[in-house]
């Protein structure tokens, strides 16, 4: 590598708004760290009608001088092809002057002549390393077919790569260190990186000090994320609906809940204006939302890092979530924790918020700004 030119990474950038929360965000936010960290980045992706859309998030946040080190490459395989790849790589390789590639949810790449690989790791590819045990978690039901042998070939492709080149950088020293427990591969090399928060991307220019919260009638909570995959706000939702007139406090979903999954008292919840669920809100709408609530609540499965978590976080809202270990690594004695499964304490914990009868947590404990994660980045790649 040359001492004089400033090192490149092509970044799959694929799935890069295909949500606004977990990976995807993650991913734009990474790319954004690592242009403000002084790399040149080539966003590769499948189809040049994805181009607009990743022109106009260029320009409504990155400087003309960021911008200037952004090359676009469409020539990426689809996705059907890169799950191919994980399996048989050179059969769609190409050739992309590189000195890093980036990637996420594909461990293999397939580009020819790359100096190292760039792995973003948020949560081992199998709960075990051994097709045995992957297949048992289908047959007796732990799991869909579909999720079984997508995290089957992504373990597979995984284990098949030649570490000495790869730079892991997990999402939590608990990601990490449940990684390790699986498959034992332990490099100097490797990095804990927390995601940085669309908020701390937006407020860049900002003291978030400043940010003010509008005056709301109702009180309500705010759970970030809908009923999909690990996230499981309804277990909540669903006795609060079922006891209404018991909590004098409301309940904002930000996210898709199918409507087949609502039991009459929380359709009930939703006619009387107690409920609400939003879809489709950008960034700005979202930050406001959290600074008008009383607070963040997050109830899931094992976490290999909790945004909602660290959103409440870094505006400094209070958090209230199930107690798991990667929680008490990113959030320290700063969220109300509650058992996981007791909705009731859960339900106790808000009301007490909303009576004033728990003190007033202390600052925040960590920000996760932008500074602090472009200095990790430089750290883990120069």
């Amino acid at each position: 590598m040359q001492s004089d030119k400033k090192p490149t990474i092509l970044v799959d950038f694929e799935d890069a708004f295909s949500a606004k929360s977990g990976i995807p965000i993650s991913l734009v936010n990474d790319t954004t760290c690592l242009l403000h960290a002084g790399f040149s980045l080539i966003l590769w992706y499948s189809s040049e009608s994805k181009t607009p859309k990743i022109k106009i998030w260029l320009d409504s946040t990155l400087s003309l001088e960021l911008q200037a080190r952004v090359q676009l490459l469409s020539s990426r395989p689809s996705n059907f092809k890169m799950w191919v790849a994980q399996l048989f790589p050179w059969i769609f390789n190409q050739r992309i002057p590189c000195d890093f590639v980036y990637t996420t949810l594909f461990p293999r790449v397939p580009i020819r002549g790359i100096n190292k690989q760039i792995l973003r790791i948020y949560d081992p590819f199998t709960a075990e390393n051994n097709f045995i045990e992957i297949a048992l978690s289908f047959i007796l039901g732990r799991a869909k077919l579909k999720n079984i042998v997508a995290r089957a070939i992504r373990n597979f492709s995984y284990c098949r790569l030649n570490k000495a080149s790869v730079i892991k950088v997990y999402s939590s020293l608990y990601t990490r260190n449940l990684c390790y427990s699986i498959y034992g591969d332990i490099c100097k090399t490797d990095s804990v990186i927390y995601p940085v928060t669309q908020f701390a991307i937006l407020n860049s220019n900002k003291n978030i000090e400043t940010l003010v919260q509008q005056n709301i009638k109702n009180p309500y909570f705010i759970f970030i994320g809908g009923q999909r995959q690990k996230k499981d706000p309804l277990s909540i939702i669903n006795l609060w609906a079922s006891n209404l007139n018991l909590y004098d406090f409301n309940f904002v979903v930000i996210g898709k809940i199918s409507e087949q999954m609502l039991g009459d008292p929380v359709k009930n919840a939703t006619r009387l204006g107690r409920l609400m669920i939003k879809t489709d809100i950008t960034t700005e709408e979202l930050e406001q939302e959290v600074l008008n609530s009383e607070g963040v609540v997050y109830n899931t499965l094992p976490d290999g890092f909790g945004y909602p978590v660290a959103e409440a976080i870094y505006l400094q809202k209070p958090v209230i979530c199930n107690d798991l270990e990667v929680f008490r690594e990113i959030g320290g004695d700063y969220p109300y924790f509650f058992n996981s499964g007791d909705f009731n304490e859960a339900l106790s914990i808000l009301t007490s918020i909303i009576n004033g009868a728990v003190k007033t947590k202390l600052k925040a404990p960590n920000l996760y700004n932008l500074p602090e994660s472009i200095t990790k980045w430089q750290e883990a790649l120069i």
